[in-house]
């Protein structure tokens, strides 16, 4: 019996399973990638610990993709470096933890949009694991796809706003505001 909370899949653990959620509807289960991981190392898992999907997709809860850090803080460390396996410890436990005195600073990023490496992390695109060296390359990144005038104008004669806004995955309000911003009248657009 599989249930979903939050896009992430929620089962029935097996006897003696420690780590269950509390929730109302779900009393009893547990996530699946913990679950997983907890079958992977052998034993539940310890306060503060964090399982972590070594190819980032968390809707694969294979045991060969999850691994488990000690603490918050070492699979913050893991992310801030830009996944580099070069400052993971692995203990015999199966859990890993960061090498003594890194920090995030110290960590060498490749720029998202340029592709120029720098040293401090600058600027996130919001949660994503986009990392740019300026506030020029984020803003070049998030203008990527917008639509030049002459081609949103062409859109717009065949189809209405809310379809553009699909084909090119952003919201009615942000296509709306394009059509502002070049000062074409979007009202009366499609077919």
């Amino acid at each position: 019996m599989a249930y979903k909370i939050n896009g992430r899949v929620v089962v029935r653990p097996p006897d003696g399973f420690i780590n269950t959620l509390t929730t109302k509807k779900h009393k009893g289960m547990a996530y699946r990638y913990v679950v997983n991981a907890v079958s992977k190392i052998g034993r539940p898992l310890n306060k503060g610990e964090v399982v972590h999907h070594i190819d980032g997709d968390s809707s694969n809860d294979d045991p060969d993709n999850l691994m488990v850090f000690r603490t918050k803080s070492d699979h913050s460390k893991y992310h801030r470096s830009s996944l580099n396996n070069d400052i993971l410890i692995s203990h015999s436990d199966g859990t890993f933890s960061i090498k003594v005195g890194f920090c995030g600073s110290d960590a060498n990023y490749t720029c998202s949009y340029c592709g120029s490496g720098f040293s401090a992390k600058k600027y996130n695109h919001k949660h994503s694991k986009h990392v740019f060296c300026s506030a020029e390359c984020l803003s070049k990144h998030k203008r990527r796809n917008i639509p030049d005038k002459d081609t949103l104008v062409g859109l717009l004669r065949q189809y209405k706003l809310c379809d553009i806004s699909k084909k090119y995955k952003v919201s009615y309000n942000t296509a709306k505001k394009w059509c502002i911003g070049y000062g074409i009248d979007y009202k009366y657009s499609g077919s």
